[in-house]
């Protein structure tokens, strides 16, 4: 009886697992259709212009002054994603980026079930349902892309029998993707040292090698930048004028957002919306964490366990963001920048908290959903929230 009970659920969850992609799609979708700009920012612009022009055959560029200039703005990857798809499927670019995106969230969800199997990849699942990341893959941005691509990167590079040309492959694509994929360079160098340091050889000088190898790959796109427009990563970026402890309050009120999901802080005026999703999170949480403590036999923890890899590279981008904004003045840091460090992170916490005798806590899952839920208030207008949903009612 009980063996057929685990078949079912089992098989229930295989049937869960499309729904859960279906439901990030049609929020995804209907957000962009209805908000006025579908989710494009002057980010965005670059993105889909650069997309054209590769789709038209005119290369990674946009233009400027009446003149088609080289985009050393944002590397090609993106933007060669955008075109590919929009030629495969005929779409306009804007709507090809939006497909972009929830392709990269079904890969994850397919990735997940294949290595851990179909109760991990629900969680993915969720994770992918909370309202920051949706609204995230609502916009065209590249994030999507990137925060795929970097959890193949964290399976692959800390596998024991990784390999070597995949492994090279997906880094080289992370920096192809955004600048900020430079980070698994310090962070795949240190580990290296801590390999050699171990007595684990072979994984050290592999890794060594990869630092040496991604290095060169970021390097020859600059220079290719530089060739192709005569600056190195299309403009200057690198004045920063900013002290330690503002940068240190700046990160503080990101990673405050960051840990509260339902709805970000503006920190200059009253946000009745902000203080009622806090309230809301602080309840369910603590729900959650009650139905969690009532597990008479936890699993043990492995300290070797794969999960503490991605808990590991999210404080590494962390690191490496917070020293790159020292000395370069980029935007402040949100849930755009910081969610690499918040997606590794969640994920991290949700597979170590989670296991197959959970399936018998249904008020656990009721209480997860209910999160998810109330995490959409994410979704509302950051500012003049009932304006704008009026007119979006006017419209529907």
């Amino acid at each position: 009886m009980v063996g057929l009970s685990t078949q079912k659920v089992l098989h229930t969850d295989r049937y869960l697992l499309p729904l859960l992609w279906v439901g990030q799609v049609g929020l995804v979708l209907l957000l962009a259709f209805f908000n006025p700009n579908h989710f494009t920012t002057i980010d965005s612009g670059y993105y889909l212009t650069s997309a054209q022009y590769l789709l038209d055959g005119q290369g990674h560029v946009y233009e400027e002054g009446g003149q088609l200039v080289w985009n050393g703005i944002f590397p090609m990857g993106y933007p060669l994603g955008i075109a590919v798809v929009a030629f495969l499927t005929q779409l306009p670019v804007l709507w090809a980026s939006k497909l972009v995106n929830v392709l990269a969230s079904a890969g994850l969800l397919f990735f997940v079930q294949q290595k851990w199997g179909v109760h991990k990849a629900l969680l993915m699942g969720a994770l992918l349902l909370l309202g920051p990341f949706v609204k995230l893959w609502a916009h065209t941005w590249s994030e999507p892309l990137f925060l795929t691509l970097l959890f193949f990167w964290v399976y692959h590079f800390f596998a024991d029998n990784r390999s070597f040309p995949v492994t090279l492959a997906l880094g080289l694509a992370l920096m192809l993707v955004r600048y900020a994929g430079l980070f698994i360079v310090p962070l795949s160098a240190g580990m290296a040292l801590y390999w050699l340091f171990t007595h684990q050889r072979r994984r050290g000088y592999q890794s060594l090698a990869l630092s040496l190898l991604w290095a060169l790959g970021f390097g020859g796109y600059l220079w290719l930048n530089y060739q192709q427009s005569g600056q190195w990563y299309g403009g200057d970026r690198l004045s920063g004028s900013e002290s330690v402890g503002q940068v240190l309050l700046l990160f503080g009120k990101g990673l405050l957002n960051e840990l509260f999901l339902l709805r970000d802080a503006t920190f200059e005026s009253g946000d009745v919306l902000f203080w009622m999703g806090a309230v809301i999170q602080v309840v369910l949480v603590g729900l959650m964490a009650k139905e969690v403590a009532k597990q008479k036999h936890p699993e043990p923890r492995d300290a070797s366990s794969p999960v503490h890899y991605y808990w590991l590279t999210a404080v590494g981008y962390l690191v490496f963001l917070f020293a790159l904004r020292l000395v370069s003045p980029f935007d402040p840091p949100g849930y755009r920048l910081l969610s690499p460090f918040t997606f590794l992170l969640l994920w991290g916490c949700m597979v170590n908290q989670s296991n197959e005798n959970q399936y018998k806590l249904l008020r656990l899952h009721w209480l997860a959903l209910l999160i998810i839920i109330a995490s959409w208030l994410h979704l509302l207008p950051q500012t003049d929230v009932a304006t704008k949903l009026y007119r979006v009612w006017g419209e529907w």
